[in-house]
């Protein structure tokens, strides 16, 4: 099963549970079959409102590039996660605000709105949900310029969720996808699931990408190598990560999990070669494992493996 990935604004936080909308989508949330998630800098919007924060709490954070401060105190608006697409705060403001704001105030808060769309566009979410008329005004704007983000109502994103559940799986109820996800393995690659996958060079025989799961851990080994077919990074389970090339850098976002990357656990990582994304994947709050995008290499260069979200193509082959 395909498990979307969804960016809530603040204004959609739903705190007091009065938006029908946003509680469908929280119990799709709890059911496991979207993943629910809050950006870096929706808790230091809610620094003064537990009732939000404490709601908040139960989506997990993606982060962008690097630490933002909008103003001269000591809390950062942003912090650094694991994004798999360039920061394009710059283009994102132009579109949603122009290039002035008629106070600091004004200009404090409509920054953090973009900060919210950057970071969900940096993660490659499927969805950016929020009420914000400005926002939702620069939607079509935004994916003019490559933003492929589909920003949008709660009410557009739970009737778009639904559509697809029913075309998919035949059903939008969410206690039955619960069902069908009991049957699913640990391990999500695009909208496939499995127990243990492994990924092979039709041409070599060679192993692309190994991921298994064994004493409550799930494990990745993998080569990840350039468009020549020269590896750059060396990922195998309980070995620190290695780099025989320069070219590559990896992000992890490091916490309590059964995710183990190399020898160290993480919640969510990227490896990016060049700066274009390689291998990156997150844990959900389910307990699952998602591999949500890959562009690995045959060691003459060929691609062999290529995720892009729900899509997931091998040796040529789509599955």
């Amino acid at each position: 099963m395909y498990i979307h990935r969804i960016v809530i604004d603040a204004n959609r936080i739903n705190a007091r549970g009065g938006i029908a909308s946003m509680n469908m989508l929280e119990k799709y949330h709890r059911a496991g079959a979207i993943e629910l998630l809050q950006t870096s800098t929706l808790p230091v919007e809610f620094l003064s409102a537990s009732r939000q924060r404490a709601k908040a709490a139960q989506y997990d954070v993606i982060g962008g590039m690097g630490f933002v401060y909008l103003t001269g105190g000591q809390v950062a608006d942003a912090y650094p996660g694991t994004p798999i697409n360039p920061s394009r705060a710059p283009e994102i403001e132009h579109l949603l605000f122009g290039d002035k704001f008629a106070s600091e105030a004004i200009r404090v808060r409509s920054q953090r709105d973009v900060l919210h769309v950057d970071q969900a566009w940096q993660h490659g979410v499927d969805y950016f949900v929020t009420c914000d008329g400005a926002i939702l005004a620069a939607a079509s704007a935004l994916t003019a310029i490559g933003v492929t983000l589909c920003v949008c109502t709660a009410e557009h994103c739970q009737a778009a969720l639904e559509q697809f559940f029913l075309e998919r799986y035949g059903t939008p109820d969410f206690a039955q996808l619960e069902t069908k996800l009991e049957h699913e393995g640990p391990i999500l690659v695009a909208s496939n699931s499995a127990h243990q996958i492994q990924f092979t060079d039709s041409t070599t025989g060679d192993e692309l990408l190994s991921i298994r799961t064994r004493e409550r851990q799930i494990t990745v080994c993998t080569t990840v190598r350039d468009t020549a077919g020269v590896a750059l990074v060396l990922i195998s389970p309980g070995k620190p990560l290695s780099f025989p090339r320069d070219g590559a850098s990896i992000n992890i976002m490091a916490g309590e999990s059964p995710l183990l990357l190399g020898d160290k656990y993480c919640r969510s990582f990227a490896v990016s070669i060049n700066g274009v994304t390689a291998l990156a994947g997150r844990m959900l709050r389910s307990g699952r494992f998602l591999l949500h995008d890959a562009l690995l290499y045959s060691t003459s260069g060929r691609t062999a493996l290529s995720i892009c979200r729900d899509t997931l193509i091998l040796n040529g082959v789509a599955f």
